[in-house]
């Protein structure tokens, strides 16, 4: 196989990982490891946790389960590389591995070595690639060892129910869909990333068209790429905007700008003020003119999904969080956790003229307690929804040797 390009990128914690062999991709050639193809199995459904919006399922490497994320935006099966030097993985050649910063990290491509998904008996794919994942895990506050993507998603009709927080894996040459969705067609970039038809509705201008990359990976409701941004003049309509703090990918963070646009419509349902990061990368993907950007799990979970690559087709059903308004960030400051069990919770980052500057935290106070709670007693996920349903938190953070008394007063900030 010719290896054209591989980038890995995170948005909200989560990343994209992209390995272009576009004859392999478009094909769909399976793999010596494809049970599905000659041994049609019946309807499984496995459960997963959402931490972040993000699907992470349970897998098994060498006899040990781990927690894999579950992403769209992904092609290969890849692990963690710490993780595969732990299980005494075969590393093949090194690799670089680039994202939206400017710099690289080394990875190693796999040999002999594959996953099976617990609860889904007869079924095995190769491990493609091990890369670094501890920064992402440090920014979901999660075990996180690996991705699914494509390869994976391709062997079946899967059915994602985010309410019941369950996969349904579905014989992809027997299912046929008989409900009242909403039937988008879908091409495969050369990343094998699904892409479909939306329109952008924004006050300032008339209806827009474009593609988009489907991307359940990413925690984000709906990211603009540079180049529709600067086309359309979004960041010059004057609407309010904060800096984005959660871009994170390898090799440095994504710069953009984040607010909210009157409606983005996707098939026959519309959006209303969706979050929207207006990207301002000069590279990488979201500095890509190949397509008008990226819709993410935060719009994503307002539907249960089905995706038939099979049949070149996403289905849509709107659950009973559709009219549920998209919220987003409202202290101005971005966590990370580190640790066992990711318990160390760090101010990463923290937007200016926001109820984190206005309360005097800074970038590196460690987070020890909110509202009388020890913050060991909760998780990363659960801070971050305090923060947003919150008026008012009073926190105790560690500076150096102090222990420090915080007020922090939420409110909306775009």
């Amino acid at each position: 196989m010719k290896l054209l390009m591989l980038s890995v990128m995170a948005s909200v914690c989560i990343h994209v990982f992209a390995i272009a062999d576009a004859k392999e991709i478009l094909h769909g050639q399976a793999s010596a490891h494809d049970q599905q193809a000659d041994h049609p199995q019946k309807d499984v459904t496995i459960p997963f946790q959402s931490v972040n919006k993000t699907i992470f399922i349970q897998v098994m490497v060498a006899h040990k389960p781990l927690w894999f994320v579950l992403d769209t935006g992904d092609k290969y099966a890849i692990i963690d590389l710490s993780t595969a030097k732990s299980l005494g993985l075969e590393l093949g050649d090194q690799v670089p591995v680039g994202g939206g910063g400017k710099d690289t990290v080394m990875g190693n491509f796999l040999k002999n070595s594959e996953f099976s998904v617990t609860g889904l008996e007869n079924f095995s794919q190769p491990l493609f690639i091990a890369v670094p994942l501890e920064e992402l895990a440090k920014a979901s506050g999660h075990e996180f060892a690996g991705v699914l993507g494509f390869d994976f998603i391709s062997q079946f009709a899967v059915e994602i129910d985010y309410l019941k927080q369950a996969i349904t894996l579905h014989d992809k040459t027997a299912y046929q869909y008989h409900g009242d969705g909403d039937i988008l067609p879908i091409t495969f970039n050369a990343a094998g990333h699904p892409v479909v038809h939306a329109q952008v509705i924004d006050q300032t201008s008339s209806p827009v068209d474009g593609t988009f990359v489907f991307d359940i990976g990413s925690g984000a409701a709906l990211i603009l790429n540079t180049p529709f941004v600067d086309k359309e003049r979004f960041l010059q309509s004057g609407r309010p905007t904060v800096h984005w703090l959660e871009g994170l990918g390898f090799g440095g963070g994504i710069e953009g700008s984040v607010g909210r646009i009157k409606r983005f419509k996707l098939g026959r349902f519309l959006i209303n003020n969706p979050v929207t990061v207006f990207s301002q990368a000069s590279n990488g993907p979201f500095g890509s003119a190949e397509t008008q950007g990226n819709i993410g799990a935060a719009i994503l979970e307002k539907f249960r999904i089905i995706l038939d690559y099979n049949q070149n087709r996403i289905i849509l059903e709107s659950n009973t969080q559709f009219n549920k308004p998209i919220e987003y960030n409202r202290s101005g400051l971005f966590l990370v956790s580190s640790g066992p069990n990711y318990k160390t919770f760090k101010i990463e980052a923290i937007a200016d003229n926001s109820p984190a500057s206005e309360a005097g935290l800074h970038k590196g106070d460690i987070l020890i307690a909110i509202d009388g709670h020890l913050a060991t007693e909760l998780t990363l996920s659960q801070l971050r929804l305090m923060f947003q349903d919150a008026k008012q938190c009073e926190l105790t953070v560690e500076r150096g040797h102090e222990h420090l008394q915080m007020t922090l007063k939420l409110r909306g900030l775009i």
